[in-house]
């Protein structure tokens, strides 16, 4: 029998395909709850049996939280509360894993800056690898999460670069090598503007859209090479 993680409104649940069967794993409380609510920008990501994610809203800040679970539904536990550190809050995106350490983009840290950060899955070592806007022409304001490739780390921001309207950018896991590689033009741009999600990796090649901008202004789904190289709009 195969089970699939989903979430719906505020609570999470267990979905047997085989028998249609719905069983409520746990119910995130409600506004400024330090449990957590609304997690609908997250997706769950399961490793060892267990479920990680995070929610928008509540903690004791409510400014989102980091949890885990079991995928039985035993052991909840908040292994981060966003806004008692300098990790970014209320993120907008789902969390990726590589080997024990969970990576991340919170949102804003100041106005609309944003943050990459990682977290052991036990909730220890929870650190800030890179905040937005910390240089003339950096992105800001994620609105996605990251793709991995081996040690490295793409993303974008919807906003900030060098013309206004966000960036593709890439890392090494442990921080370093922050690189830009496109900056999206503000404006009628034909490649697109204000890139949202996350991108997924095909061999080279990032794939990903836009929310605005394009031929007809309404966005773009676009395509770039891992190093930044070969840009393509549609």
């Amino acid at each position: 029998m195969r089970k699939f993680f989903l979430f719906a409104g505020i609570g999470f649940v267990l979905v047997s395909m085989a028998r249609a069967e719905i069983t409520v794993l746990h119910e995130f409380g409600p506004s400024g709850d330090p449990d957590g609510r609304s997690p609908q920008y997250a997706r769950p990501v399961v490793y060892n049996y267990t479920i990680y994610g995070m929610t928008y809203y509540g903690g004791v800040s409510n400014k989102g939280v980091i949890y885990s679970i079991g995928t039985n539904g035993s052991n909840f536990q908040i292994l981060h509360r966003f806004g008692t550190s300098d990790l970014g809050f209320r993120p907008r995106g789902p969390l990726v894993r590589i080997g024990s350490t969970l990576y991340g983009m919170g949102g804003a840290y100041s106005t609309t800056d944003g943050t990459v950060f990682s977290i052991g899955t036990d909730g220890t070592n929870a650190q800030r690898l890179h905040r937005f806007g910390s240089f003339v022409g950096d992105g800001e304001a994620p609105m996605g999460g990251l793709t991995v490739d081996g040690s490295t780390l793409y993303g974008m921001t919807n906003q900030g670069g060098s013309y206004s309207g966000g960036t593709v950018f890439s890392m090494s896991a442990d921080g370093t090598n922050y690189s830009i590689l496109h900056h999206f033009q503000d404006g009628v741009s034909t490649n697109g503007k204000s890139p949202v999600g996350s991108m997924i990796l095909d061999g080279a090649t990032l794939y990903g859209i836009t929310q605005y901008g394009g031929a007809n202004g309404r966005g773009s789904i676009f395509s770039i090479g891992t190093d930044g190289s070969g840009l393509e709009a549609h």
